[in-house]
């Protein structure tokens, strides 16, 4: 995800690199140890909904944060006017370790992908994320697009296309979360592995004052992977709830849904 981002950075106020031109993707912007982009491509589906991505370029010794960092971190929040937030699809993240905490994120440039109302015209997407070095600094930015605006661009859609192909792939019968179950603050998981692999990392997002710490392994059967980890949930939720969740191992990730009872 180097193509478009410069090592250099400016300073903390984020700068546009150009005068704003309506078209399909926005200018690049820059702010301390990052740079953004929103690209979009093509024409738009059924439901009037183009794809689209948010370019993130670290620059080195820069981190940001996963869709769901953990208590301390910030996640990135996409939105257009007062619409809710643009649901947002990432890469398998990593776990960083900053000294004082341990969270989910990247330590490269990557891409965030979703899908957005195609509009007649020129849309601001409003970006609020965070990026750290040493300390973590909150980044907001305003993005000028025009989806309608020159769809079928090369380099945009073959940018939009290797997004894509980084996200994790669906789960599959031989690499899934087979089973969750709740004891006291404890949350315990176990799911399955293709075979030859015996070890995973668990990355699971929280959502509607759900909160989720850091997995640890537990005793499980060849074949198999068990974790613990601390929850957090509202006072008010007893019934079933759902969240993403994405498995990584030995090179490969799968991203789908867990089901809490």
């Amino acid at each position: 995800m180097k193509r478009i981002f410069p090592q250099s950075v400016l300073c903390a106020v984020l700068l546009p690199l150009a005068v704003p031109v309506h078209a399909a993707s926005s200018q690049v912007t820059e702010t301390a140890g990052a740079a953004l982009r929103v690209v979009t491509a093509g024409p738009a589906d059924a439901d009037g909904n183009v794809r689209a991505m948010l370019e993130i370029g670290l620059k080195d010794g820069w981190k940001t944060y996963w869709l769901d960092p953990g208590a301390a971190g910030v996640p990135p929040v996409l939105t257009i006017g007062s619409s809710p937030p643009l649901e947002l699809s990432a890469p398998a993240p990593d776990r960083v370790d900053d000294g004082v905490t341990i969270w989910a994120g990247y330590k490269h440039s990557m891409a965030l992908t979703f899908s957005l109302p195609a509009g007649s015209g020129p849309q601001i997407v409003d970006v609020f994320l965070g990026v750290c070095e040493k300390i973590c600094v909150p980044v907001q930015a305003a993005l000028t697009i025009d989806p309608s605006a020159d769809p079928d661009n090369p380099a945009d859609v073959a940018a939009l296309a290797e997004a894509e192909a980084a996200l994790p792939a669906p789960v599959r019968p031989d690499f899934q979360i087979t089973g969750t179950r709740i004891d006291g603050d404890r949350l315990h998981v176990t799911a399955i592995l293709p075979a030859g692999i015996a070890d995973a990392e668990l990355f699971l997002a929280g959502h509607d004052g759900w909160a989720f710490g850091a997995p640890r392994r537990e005793a499980a059967p060849t074949g198999t992977i068990a974790f613990s980890l601390w929850h957090d949930r509202p006072k008010a939720a007893y019934a079933p709830a759902s969240f993403l969740y994405v498995l990584k191992a030995d090179g490969q990730a799968v991203s789908g849904r867990a089901e809490i009872k």
